[in-house]
């Protein structure tokens, strides 16, 4: 955390640093950026850029906390649980600490986000604005990778929402647009068309393409057309009946295994990808384990397994 240490403390204070924008339009071209050895599921989608200074700084900022966490999910691989525990806690302390004293320093320093529209502001102010709170943010959503990362391991007192930052770190009101967004309930559409076709197999595979649904195998062994009924039958069926197919499909554990994603949040993005609610999808899933206490009258998933197989193989027969 050297840089961001810099930028709050020492010689990148950009309400102190007398540096040339021409500096950092050349230190721009010479700066790469940190790849994550993780899997994003946040991101800061910010204002745009003011000058060569703000897109050094987000850099900077980015590759500090990308590096972070690469360490913190590399050195906790295959460990016990007691050193896990330190090293979560340790992780979290340092953000936390990093974000009370980033929403200090925006408030000793006047640095509302509001700075950036105002006409009597000097610039210099403007980029002490911009920077800071695009600091603010994304040392939020570096703690929320972590939290989302060892979910099972954190105890639900310790888990934040993002209005919790503000209320319970910054003690103030959370502000309309923190910029963090979940990764799991936008649309992903790197695999299709933008000029696509709004049928129920493109908006499903819109929303769950962020988790390579089409890598699922049992979808892969289907046909091309087969792959567009499935997908359209889980559609037009009931949520239970959908659900028992996903279950079938193993998209569930394929968010656990590759993803590393935690059941509550499996529950919220299929829900988002079937435009359904979150609780229907997680009753549905419990049901499925026989050991469950959910209401079976309510939570009918169970009922349509196998009718899912039949419908599953009636589609690899006619592949053959």
């Amino acid at each position: 955390m050297e840089k961001i240490q810099d930028i709050l403390f020492f010689d990148l204070r950009p309400w102190k640093n007398t540096l040339p924008d021409s500096y950092f339009k050349y230190i721009n071209h010479t700066t790469n950026n940190v790849v994550p050895i993780f899997h994003q599921q946040y991101r800061v989608e910010y204002l745009r850029h003011i000058s060569e200074r703000t897109i050094y700084c987000q850099i900077i900022i980015d590759n500090d906390l990308t590096v972070f966490c690469n360490m913190i999910f590399q050195e906790t691989k295959n460990v016990s649980n007691c050193l896990l525990a330190y090293k979560i806690d340790k992780s979290r302390k340092i953000l936390r600490e990093l974000i009370i004293s980033t929403g200090e320093i925006i408030n000793l320093q006047q640095l509302n986000i509001s700075n950036l529209e105002s006409n009597t502001i000097d610039f210099q102010h403007k980029e002490a604005t911009h920077i800071t709170n695009y600091l603010l943010s994304a040392l939020i959503k570096c703690d929320l990778e972590i939290q989302l990362h060892f979910y099972s391991s954190i105890d639900d007192i310790d888990k934040l929402e993002i209005p919790d930052y503000f209320a319970r770190l910054l003690k103030q009101k959370a502000p309309e647009n923190s910029f963090i967004l979940d990764v799991t309930s936008q649309v992903a559409s790197t695999a299709i068309t933008e000029n696509f076709i709004n049928d129920n197999y493109t908006i499903f595979l819109r929303k769950a393409q962020h988790y390579q649904f089409i890598e699922l195998p049992k979808y892969k062994a289907l046909s091309q057309k087969n792959q567009i009924q499935i997908v359209n039958h889980i559609m037009s069926e009931t949520v239970p009946y959908a659900v028992a197919m996903l279950d079938f499909l193993e998209y569930p554990k394929h968010l656990t295994n590759k993803y590393n994603l935690p059941k509550e949040k499996q529950y919220s993005h299929i829900a988002y990808c079937l435009n359904t609610s979150t609780r229907l999808i997680k009753g549905n899933f419990l049901v499925l384990n026989p050991a469950s206490k959910e209401d079976r009258l309510r939570y009918t998933a169970p009922d349509f397994l196998n009718a899912v197989k039949t419908f599953y193989f009636s589609l690899t027969d006619k592949t053959k």
